[in-house]
């Protein structure tokens, strides 16, 4: 972002996740006095941790640009921030993922490009096992290659079949939902994407998809089946009615317990435990009504009142910054806001807010006194009984 800001006649902006263009937006904010003078200057402060072999590849690429640097601080003492469509103001286009739950992290950045001028345009259906299809205009829609890739898919509904019955590319529906099988020249073969695609029109003769989620974002703990989209969507529905806003959010099912676990990261770092509390039930009743399985299951306590946990700030890329530590490669990290994954959970259970962790500890043990208390009346009771039938 350093190497960037310093130059005014950016025109294209692209990558495959929305998350890197926010955290960018957010590392220059929060280090722009840093990055300032080194644009004025044409060095990379010494306070970050940069291995000198790639500081030595840089050197070629920094000047020093002190009109660039006054033109950046007249920008951030006039409007009080830095937006892209202040800084670049040729920026033209715009190309990253915009369908299954990249929608979160775009909704945080829209009001900082001119729409009017740059042109946003859906990446595609690219993974790293292979490019699916590329998008021809300003719908989400890929186009499918066909030349490049063998495909094959399985209708939604039998996802959970011991016999899957595996489509061609001519047999897709539109409006229908498939999860994604791609044999490739280098060597997968009928390799499940755990995708979640939903067939729109035809290219001349070739169907188009967008990405809906993951597989592994549908949770189903006694058959409601809880789909991410539906999670994000109760999320944003709360938002608009409460007028409480989150940075991050993230949801675990807890089988053991029949309960889902929802994490947030407020706007507002103010929000305590009760208020958060009070969230979580408009969450929990949004489902009630966008799922009726999920109702349906609610009502029957067949599954119980969600829990909720408050996040430190910067909780996304903590965690990933936790995942990378421990081996996963950067390129393929991918990740979804609904999942039963308990080495993940635990990862978020260390990132909760200090007091936040405090009062969930201090309701455990009040919880855990009071069984104790209540086993030891219903042991007195029997003895009590026992003594009168003697």
């Amino acid at each position: 972002m350093r190497l960037a800001l310093q130059h005014r006649d950016v025109t294209m902006w692209a990558t495959a996740n929305p998350s890197t263009i926010l955290e960018l937006l957010r590392v220059m904010n929060e280090n722009i006095e840093e990055m300032l003078y080194d644009i004025e200057h044409g060095t990379i402060c010494e306070d970050f941790d940069i291995p000198f072999v790639i500081r030595d590849e840089l050197d070629e690429y920094l000047f020093p640009n002190p009109e660039r640097a006054a033109e950046l601080r007249k920008i951030l003492d006039e409007k009080g921030h830095l937006y892209p469509k202040d800084f670049w103001p040729w920026l033209q286009h715009l190309s990253t993922w915009k369908c299954g739950n990249t929608k979160i992290y775009m909704d945080k950045y829209m009001d900082q490009f001119d729409w009017e001028k740059t042109f946003y345009q859906e990446l595609g259906y690219i993974s790293t096992e292979c490019r699916f299809g590329f998008s021809l205009d300003d719908t989400n829609e890929s186009v499918l290659f066909p030349q490049f890739h063998y495909y094959e898919f399985v209708e939604e509904s039998e996802l959970d079949s011991p016999r899957k019955h595996f489509l061609q590319i001519d047999e897709l529906e539109m409006g229908k939902r498939y999860c994604a099988y791609v044999t490739t020249y280098a060597g997968l073969f009928r390799y499940n994407m755990n995708d979640l695609v939903e067939v729109g029109g035809k290219y001349l003769n070739t169907p188009t998809v967008h990405m809906v989620s993951k597989v592994n974002g549908i949770v189903s703990m006694t058959g409601e089946k809880l789909y991410e989209p539906q999670f994000m969507e109760a999320v944003h529905q709360a938002e608009d009615e409460t007028g409480i806003k989150t940075k991050f959010f993230v949801g675990f099912a807890d089988i053991e317990e029949s309960k889902y676990h929802f994490y947030f990261e407020f706007a507002d770092e103010k929000i305590r435990q009760e208020r958060a509390e009070q969230f979580t039930k408009i969450v929990d009743e949004k489902l009630q009504h966008i799922n009726l399985e999920y109702e349906s299951k609610r009502k029957s306590f067949r599954l119980h009142e969600p829990e909720t946990h408050i996040l430190l700030s910067n909780a996304y890329a903590r965690f990933k910054a936790a995942c990378l530590k421990d081996g996963f490669r950067d390129g393929q990290f991918k990740f979804n806001l609904l999942m039963q994954d308990e080495k993940r959970r635990t990862k978020f259970n260390q990132l909760q807010r200090l007091e936040n962790r405090f009062e969930r500890l201090s309701e455990n043990i009040i919880n855990k006194a009071d069984q104790i208390d209540e086993r030891r009346k219903e042991r007195a009771k029997r003895r009590q009984n026992k003594s009168r039938s003697v």
